[in-house]
This record gives structure tokens, sequence and C-alpha cells, in this order.
């Protein structure tokens, strides 16, 4: 009978102390859950958000867990700023030119439509004959602040975009030795060989380009 009664109290025991145990552990992964989604909040504040890509926005918020503020050409991440670069003048046509080997020469115009996004148009000819052309819209890279060891110049802006065809296009500007305003094509995955450009050469403009400020 008292073998008995001392079993009674140890499963009683066990019980209260598996209780406490799992109310506490519940306990801990709800404050851990709570920090995790104070960890996540971010806030996001614009003095204009019509003056960026909906798609920019979206990748420099994907990639960046802090708070963010945009102010025109400058971005705010946590206690960090970086200037969005705006060496193309706003709203004006920058042309460049150059030409490679068997005569593939190519024509890219571009123009900066707000902080984060240009149109471009590209051209291509072959021996003088036009075979190519093509429209769109690009956009800044989100690690636009971050010099990539495969960059060409200090200064480079580096636009992409996916084209209707699934091409991955990017156009790399920036100034070479000379502070000549130069610019490279780059594309991939595309379902047309005469949209694909493996060996485009370096672009440049045809004419001084102002540095803007705005």
């Amino acid at each position: 009978m008292h073998c008995f009664k001392s079993i009674i109290f140890i499963s009683i025991v066990f019980v209260f102390f598996s209780c406490s145990y799992e109310q506490k552990n519940n306990a801990m992964l709800k404050s851990d859950s709570i920090v995790n989604n104070v960890i996540n909040i971010q806030k996001t504040i614009f003095k204009d958000s019509t003056r960026y890509s909906e798609k920019f926005i979206k990748d420099i918020k994907e990639y960046n867990s802090e708070d963010l503020k945009f102010i025109d050409s400058l971005l705010i991440i946590g206690n960090d700023t970086a200037f969005i670069p705006v060496k193309l003048p706003l709203n004006k046509k920058i042309s460049f030119t150059g030409c490679g080997e068997d005569n593939v020469c190519y024509t890219l115009v571009v123009q900066r439509i707000n902080y984060s996004t240009i149109k471009y148009k590209i051209e291509k000819n072959i021996k003088r004959v036009k075979c190519y052309i093509e429209n769109g819209n690009a956009d800044l890279d989100h690690n636009f602040n971050y010099l990539d060891k495969d960059d060409e110049y200090d200064d480079e802006m580096k636009y992409s975009t996916i084209t209707s065809d699934s091409c991955n296009l990017t156009i790399r500007m920036g100034t070479n030795y000379n502070n000549v305003l130069c610019a490279k094509l780059e594309r991939s995955f595309c379902k047309s060989d005469a949209k694909d450009i493996y060996n485009c050469p370096v672009l440049k403009t045809l004419s001084d380009v102002r540095i803007s400020e705005k």
C-alpha cells in the first residue's frame, strides 16, 4: 500500500513538472516569435515614391531588412546612406556607338526617366545592314552602391531587365580613364540568336555628357 502511494505521488510530481515545462517552453516560443516579428517589421518612407520603379523598390526591400528612406537620390538604409547614381541627365537621350569584329556595330540610346529607371533603344547592324532593333525599360541594380570585381569602371552604373522572350539584358555604363562615358551590353538566355550579344564592343558617347546633379 505504501508502495502504491509512492507511485501515485511520483506520477503527480512528473505530470506537474511536465505541464510546467510545456508552459514555459510555449512562452519562450511565443516570445521568440514576437522578437522575430519585430525584427521583420521594416519601415519604408518616401519623399515621392513615383520617382522610382516598383521593381527597384521591391528589390531594395527584399535585400535589406533595415528601415528605408528614399529622399530623391539619397537612400538611407538603417544608419547607412547611399546615393543613387544620377550621372545620366534626367530626360535627356544619350547615344553610344561602337563596332566589333566582322563589321558588327551597335547603337545604344538611353534616357533616364526617374531615379531608378532608363529607357533604352538598341540597334544592331552587320555591314551597315540593320538586323535588329529593341526598345524597353531597364532598372538600376539593387546593389548599385557596391563595386563588383567584374565592374569595369569605378563609377559603374548597372541597369538590367528581362525582355518579353525571357532574355536577360544588362546595360553597364561608366567613365573610362579619359573621362568619356562608355557602355557595354550583355545578354543571355535568349531564344533568338540575333539577340545574343557575345562580344559587344565598348560603346562610347557621340558627344560629351555633363554630369547631372538631380
